[in-house]
């Protein structure tokens, strides 16, 4: 856990790379479990980089979240040019 953390917190002189602490699936995108004062444990699914992250209370819809900012990565059409 990231108790120590502040919210906005990335790995040092990387903005690519999984954070230490958090749960890697794969592909950099991750999840971190946070511990705030006020609001206690959350979760933030995040896209590779911390370019798109999502909070939530539940890890199960943080889950969920992580999921489907996956599944256009792993459509071969969303990287492929167009033929047409």
């Amino acid at each position: 856990m990231a108790e120590d953390l502040p919210a906005n917190a990335r790995p040092f002189g990387s903005t690519t790379d999984v954070p230490s602490w958090a749960i890697d699936f794969g592909n950099g995108f991750y999840i971190e479990i946070l511990n705030d004062n006020t609001q206690g444990v959350y979760y933030r699914a995040c896209s590779p980089g911390g370019a798109i992250c999502r909070y939530s209370d539940d890890f199960w819809r943080a889950k969920t979240y992580l999921y489907h900012m996956m599944l256009p990565m792993a459509d071969p059409k969303f990287h492929a040019p167009s033929n047409n």
